[in-house]
């Protein structure tokens, strides 16, 4: 029996995924495949989604579930939930008027409640029509329109759409146009600078203002760039946008607190400009993967780099870092690197054996014993309801829930363990343990000194009554 090649894609932590069945590889970014893409052979195009808002363009209803107590004609994102890969119907999606018959898709993207889907006719391939479902208060979705749209919103696009990526409230593709060039569009939330379209690029510290734009040329990467460099890639974090170029270097903008813009501690806040990733110049890069607040890159000769939040251990060098602010090489030693994906709080290398592995947190497909599954639910109550404040359904799935308490509970016995160490007594840690190992990262030691402070007000209040 002959073994199909593994195909790796990466992943967010998100809402709602796209596959379509008529390319070999996927540029869908935030979604994971293990497993083989094939064509499909029908003349026909195929798309399969999973997850919110996805349900209502199903072919068949049979795989949907709607939330107790939403109305059928709701507009919020789990009143119809796909709960596995289920091909979508296009007329359902888009119809003959918005889409000929012999449309195809070029690319395709989910973000954290927003996903995009390009089309443009075979015999017109650089005309792009762009579809967007979602979430669209920063218009992610190309242009203004409802803040959530329950019918998809279509954009015209000059050229052939071959990547998209999608972050938290952001967008961008990689759009050919003839004569072999390409350009980066982006749209979305610009207040962290993750477009970079912002003027002047730094921003000080303080609340974000919303700044959000329709979809735009990202003309400060072109005098960044030599004559003849074109972009090759892009990819979207939560908050920050990472661009591959043909001489294999990286630019960066955005949200970089954890060192997100790979260009050390000069940007650690937000940065509306592309900026060219330090540290990379010994090999070409030929690929990259980002996902929340992380990267990987892959450079010429089997080298592999990371730079990002690396506190749960997903930068595969044995440390738990809360910011690598500059690339740092991983020193990997099992094959030739043929895939890298960077997840939500784990990275994934496939070597050309075909073989998988994976570093950091959550379900990183290796064996565990039942003792590290058992949940004590300390803060379910506290998480549904914080789910439900940021958009989520006022009864927010269980497992969701359980995947937030494992990453919070992990974390907090993270920091106990790093105050326990800089405690000096034994068994014992104080409040200033605490802010001694946060005063690196101001905007977490900011928010302790804030609590902190509320709570001496209610026990001064407390005293008077």
């Amino acid at each position: 029996m002959s073994r199909s090649p593994l195909l790796l894609l990466p992943l967010l932590p998100c809402h709602h995924h796209l596959r379509s069945q008529t390319q070999t590889q996927s540029p869908l970014p935030f979604v994971r495949a293990l497993g083989s893409l094939r064509s499909s052979r029908s003349k026909s195009t195929a798309v399969a989604a999973w997850g919110s808002y996805w349900g209502r363009f199903a072919e068949s209803r049979a795989d949907t579930i709607r939330t107790p107590g939403v109305s059928a004609g709701s507009i919020q994102p789990d009143a119809y939930a796909l709960l596995v890969p289920t091909r979508l119907s296009l007329d359902k999606l888009a119809g003959p008027a918005v889409l000929p018959r012999n449309a195809c898709i070029s690319a395709m993207g989910a973000g954290v409640r927003h996903g995009l889907l390009a089309f443009n006719e075979r015999e017109h391939p650089y005309k792009t029509k762009l579809l967007g479902l979602g979430l669209n208060r920063c218009q992610q979705l190309g242009r203004a329109a409802a803040d959530t749209a329950a019918t998809p919103v279509v954009t015209a696009i000059n050229g052939k759409v071959s990547q998209i990526a999608c972050g938290r409230e952001h967008s961008a593709l990689l759009v050919e146009v003839p004569g072999g060039l390409a350009r980066i569009l982006v749209c979305g939330s610009n207040a962290l600078g993750q477009i970079g379209l912002a003027t002047p690029p730094r921003r000080d510290l303080g609340p974000p203002k919303l700044s959000t734009f329709a979809v735009s040329d990202l003309t400060s990467l072109d005098d960044l760039m030599a004559p003849g460099e074109s972009p090759t890639k892009v990819q979207c974090g939560l908050d920050h946008t990472v661009v591959l170029t043909s001489s294999g270097r990286a630019f960066a903008m955005g949200w970089g607190a954890d060192g997100q813009l790979g260009a050390g501690p000069r940007l650690t806040t937000a940065y509306g400009r592309p900026v060219l990733v330090s540290g990379l110049e010994e090999a070409p890069l030929v690929d990259i993967s980002s996902s929340t607040d992380f990267t990987l890159a892959l450079a010429a000769g089997n080298r592999l780099y990371y730079w990002g939040n690396a506190e749960y251990g997903q930068c595969m060098t044995g440390t738990k870092i809360d910011q690598v602010l500059t690339p740092v090489q991983v020193p990997f030693g099992f094959g030739r690197i043929t895939g890298i994906a960077a997840g939500g709080c784990h990275a994934l290398v496939l070597t050309d054996e075909g073989r998988v592995y994976s570093c950091g947190y959550g379900a990183l497909g290796l064996e565990v014993t039942n003792k590290q599954f058992q949940r004590h639910k300390l803060f379910t109550r506290e998480l549904s309801m914080l789910m439900y404040g940021f958009g989520d359904t006022m009864s927010p799935l269980p497992e969701s829930v359980d995947v937030l308490e494992d990453i919070l509970v992990d974390y907090v016995n993270n920091m106990c363990v790093q105050a326990a160490k800089v405690s000096g007594r034994k068994n014992k840690v104080a409040v200033e343990d605490f802010k001694f190992i946060l005063r690196k990262d101001p905007k977490k030691l900011a928010r302790v000194e804030e609590l902190l402070a509320m709570n001496k007000e209610i026990e001064v209040a407390r005293t008077m009554f």
